[in-house]
């Protein structure tokens, strides 16, 4: 699932968090409630990955996103991400999710990222990310 927000001038800077409706929604019709990217100042769920879980750990952090020591968390479910609107990011986000969905799929296990992202038609990594 693919969720696309606005055009890069609309998005409002690197980062434009979707409102605590649309979190909650996700959670209750997809079951997407954990985010992989939030910090404890925006974090709708009591648990999620941030950048500075070190930092983070003691607000409900369990870790980076791209640890490969989050990949048994990962391995099945469903999980929001948005991300830092900085393109090379984005890229190594898209980059983990396909591998985790290869992964996941050779086990015949179910797992969903819903991506909010800007409408980057332009960008690489926003191409990559419809394409897959």
């Amino acid at each position: 699932v693919l969720a696309l927000q606005g055009g890069e001038p609309r998005a409002g800077g690197m980062q434009a968090a979707v409102g605590y409706r649309v979190f909650d929604a996700l959670a209750r019709h997809h079951g997407a409630a954990f985010e992989l990217f939030a910090s404890p100042l925006n974090a709708r769920f009591s648990s999620f990955c941030s950048a500075a879980p070190d930092v983070d750990r003691a607000f409900g952090s369990v870790g980076s996103f791209f640890s490969p020591s989050l990949d048994p968390l990962l391995a099945s479910g469903a999980f929001q991400a948005n991300p830092p609107y900085d393109p090379p990011l984005v890229a190594a986000m898209g980059e983990r999710m396909h591998a985790l969905l290869a992964s996941a799929d050779a086990r015949r296990d179910a797992l969903t990222f819903i991506v909010i992202i800007p409408h980057w038609q332009d960008k690489p990594c926003w191409r990559a990310l419809v394409q897959s």
